[in-house]
C-alpha cells in the first residue's frame, strides 16, 4: 500500500469505530441497553435470589457464585455441539 493513502479501518483500543454502522457499539464506557425494566427481590436495590425462600415460577434461584463457577469450570470436551445454533 502506497504510503499517501490512509487506511480503510483503524481499530481503536477502546473499540469505538469497530462498527461502521455504530460506531459506539461495544466500545469503552458505553452503557448496555435494558430491554427489560429491572426486577428486584426487596422492588428496590436486593438482587433477585437474595431470599434464598423466595420462589421464581415455582422454582428456587441458584446461587449466582455456583452458576459462575459451573461456566467457567466447563471444558471443551463438556460442551455440547448444538447445530441450532451454529449459524455462522
Amino acid at each position: 500500500m502506497p504510503h499517501n493513502t490512509k487506511p480503510q479501518h483503524v481499530s481503536h483500543s477502546h473499540s469505538a469505530c469497530n462498527n461502521i454502522k455504530n460506531p459506539r457499539l461495544g466500545s469503552s464506557n458505553t452503557p448496555f441497553a435494558r430491554w427489560l425494566p429491572a426486577e428486584y427481590d426487596d422492588a428496590i436495590s436486593q438482587p433477585k435470589g437474595w431470599d434464598r425462600t423466595r420462589r421464581f415460577n415455582n422454582f428456587l434461584l441458584p446461587l449466582v457464585r455456583q452458576v459462575s463457577n459451573n461456566i467457567l469450570s466447563t471444558t471443551d470436551a463438556g460442551v455440547v455441539n448444538d447445530r441450532e445454533y451454529l449459524t455462522w
